[in-house]
């Protein structure tokens, strides 16, 4: 299942819905970081991960940290998170029961 997430950015006072895929478990990836001399390959996997479209991988790519994925099972959250670091990107898993969307 997609969650749609609305964003506003208080400094240009605009919103912006991003799409983040939910499911049934209890951990959420939480994309903290990308070096900006890996970016092509992060937004790959991210891509690959995901599915967003791409205006929706821009936002995401320049506002971390960003949940890209919510309540998932362990297993999952720990192939995504491997995943995305093999490309650079800095991870981290979160307990789905707290309110970390930033």
């Amino acid at each position: 299942a997609l969650a749609i997430i609305q964003l506003r950015n208080g400094s240009k006072g605009y919103m912006h819905s991003v799409s983040v895929e939910s499911g049934d478990g209890d951990k959420d990836v939480v994309l903290l970081n990308i070096p900006s001399n890996l970016k092509l390959q992060i937004i790959t996997v991210l891509h690959s991960v995901t599915n967003p479209g791409l205006s929706e991988i821009k936002f995401i790519s320049e506002h971390t940290p960003y949940t890209i994925i919510k309540n998932v099972h362990d297993e999952k959250a720990n192939n995504i998170k491997r995943e995305l670091e093999q490309a650079g990107a800095i991870v981290e898993i979160r307990d789905g029961n707290r309110n970390n969307q930033w």
